[in-house]
Parts: structure tokens; C-alpha cells; sequence
């Protein structure tokens, strides 16, 4: 019989170990962090099933948990929660136009919302959120 060959490694990350490695890196306990798979599938009646936040929607979802203090008192206020949206993608992959406009729309509402291609740019993010 044939001896099958090895696979060649490769010198590059797919999409889903960067999001795996990222996924590690921001694990804290200030925060939740869900993986949101987006797309649709036909069930075995026929019917169409959507699936995701939205269309576009980023690859991970966090709450992020945010004290503030009063400028004036320094008293700390009440937590609050702010949401990031972390689209990871490779290193030469872009993305596209409808994950373009989910990322400004979150921004413009003052969430946090960019592309990772690695642990450290999602740490980035991460750290964005909890400044104001």
C-alpha cells in the first residue's frame, strides 16, 4: 500500500487559532466573552435558518465590565457594561463591507469594535474599553 504523504506545515494561522488564542488572552473576570458564529442553513422541513447577531456581526462578542469616577470627587461610580466587538481575521485577509459598517456602527455608539490578527491587537481593544 502507498504511504500518504505528510501534510506541509504552514507558516501561517487560520482564522479560527488566531480566535482561539485570542479568546485565551482576554479571558478575565470583569468581563464575558461569547463566540458568534454568523450564517443559515436549511432545516429537514426546508426552512431557512438564520443564525448570528446580524449579518456582518463581529467573531467575538464581549460585555465589558467599566468603573468610571466622578472628575470632581473621585468618588467611583456604579459599573457599567460596554460592548466589544472583536472581528479576528488573518493576516492578509480583509474584511467585508458589511463588517466594515457593523464595526462603525458599534463605535458610533459608544462601544468598542475592531479587528484583531493577533492576541496582542484584541488586548489592545480590550484596553480601549475600560478607558472611557
Amino acid at each position: 500500500m502507498p504511504k500518504i504523504p505528510e501534510r506541509e506545515k504552514r507558516d501561517h494561522k487560520i482564522e479560527a487559532e488566531i480566535s482561539d488564542e485570542v479568546r485565551e488572552a482576554i479571558a478575565s473576570p470583569d468581563s464575558a466573552t461569547w463566540r458568534n458564529n454568523v450564517g443559515q442553513l436549511t432545516d429537514l422541513y426546508g426552512n431557512r435558518v438564520v443564525y448570528g447577531l446580524c449579518v456582518g456581526s463581529a467573531d467575538l462578542i464581549r460585555l465589558q465590565r467599566v468603573v468610571l469616577e466622578c472628575p470632581c470627587c473621585k468618588t467611583e461610580l456604579p459599573p457599567i457594561g460596554r460592548l466589544v466587538a472583536i472581528e479576528t481575521k488573518t493576516k492578509t485577509k480583509k474584511e467585508t463591507p458589511f463588517q466594515e459598517h457593523f464595526r462603525g456602527l458599534v463605535n458610533s455608539l459608544g462601544g468598542v469594535a475592531g479587528v484583531a490578527r493577533s492576541a496582542p491587537d484584541a488586548l489592545a481593544l480590550v484596553e480601549r474599553a475600560r478607558r472611557w
